[in-house]
């Protein structure tokens, strides 16, 4: 062997336990983020107090989008606790992704998941900026039975900013078919904003017209057209109609003293049925 053959060899001994070092280093760099989040749900799944909780999937949300893949896990859980968590991670994560995934796995989970905290998580998305996840909260409230969310819906209904929440929330109330939403749909009478955007109902009018011209065109004279509620009053008079079969002659385009006396023609109908 050579003289630069040895010291080349002597040069490689001598250094690669440094070089496995730095390898090693940026790996933990690298993977240093994952590797907590996977140690975060795994310490999320075991805690035993709320306390726990919250630290953990305020740990989480913390991680953005890293914590996604978490978060989808903790939805996927048959327990119905860990898939409460998984949605309130979810809500603390100002992403799209993280709303589209909120949106699209929130109906399933609601189905299977009654109980308070996951009511507790509706409740702040509704009081959220985000009207994409405003919106996802109330028409998840449709698949609880009516007694659980007539409350928060009529309040949404009454009180919150959007137009369009409040059309959507009128609309969740009707098709809980109760008479218990019969208050919050006739004060929803007086609310005679214009909204700007489907409802969940228009959406599904919508898909169903495109199939329908799809299958056939319309006949002379007979348009195809959607539904047009304009206002939230359009959409209360609708659901009272649906739910007790009366009208009272109610039309959001009358002047505002018809609109008052249908509306409290409506009123006086709801005492008397009650005190008989």
């Amino acid at each position: 062997m050579s003289k630069l053959d040895a010291d080349s060899s002597r040069f490689l001994r001598s250094y690669w336990p440094v070089a496995v070092f730095v390898a090693a280093w940026l790996a933990v760099v690298a993977f240093r983020d994952p590797v907590r989040v996977m140690w975060w749900e795994l310490r999320l799944r075991g805690a035993d107090t709320e306390t726990k909780q919250s630290y953990y999937v305020n740990l989480l949300s913390s991680a953005g989008t890293l914590a996604l893949p978490a978060a989808r896990s903790l939805l996927e859980d048959e327990d119905a606790a860990l898939r409460s968590l998984g949605v309130a991670v979810l809500t603390r994560i100002a992403d799209e992704e993280a709303d589209a995934l909120l949106r699209s796995a929130l109906p399933d989970s609601v189905e299977r998941v009654r109980d308070t905290s996951m009511l507790a998580e509706l409740e702040t998305m509704v009081r959220s900026r985000n009207k994409a996840m405003v919106l996802a909260a109330v028409r998840a409230y449709g698949a609880f039975d009516c007694v659980t969310v007539v409350g928060p819906l009529s309040r949404a209904a009454r009180t919150h900013a959007l137009p369009l929440v409040r059309a959507q929330a009128v609309e969740e109330l009707g098709a809980l078919q109760c008479t218990e939403a019969v208050p919050a749909l006739i004060d929803a009478l007086g609310d005679n904003a214009q909204y700007e955007g489907p409802t969940r109902l228009d959406e599904l009018d919508k898909q169903a017209l495109g199939i329908l011209l799809e299958e056939r065109a319309p006949a002379a004279g007979e348009p195809l057209t959607l539904r047009k509620f304009r206002t939230v009053s359009d959409q209360a008079a609708f659901n009272l109609r649906l739910i007790t079969g009366q009208s009272f002659g109610f039309r959001s385009t009358d002047d505002a003293e018809r609109r008052l006396a249908a509306q409290l023609a409506w009123r006086d109908w709801w005492i008397l049925r009650n005190r008989g």
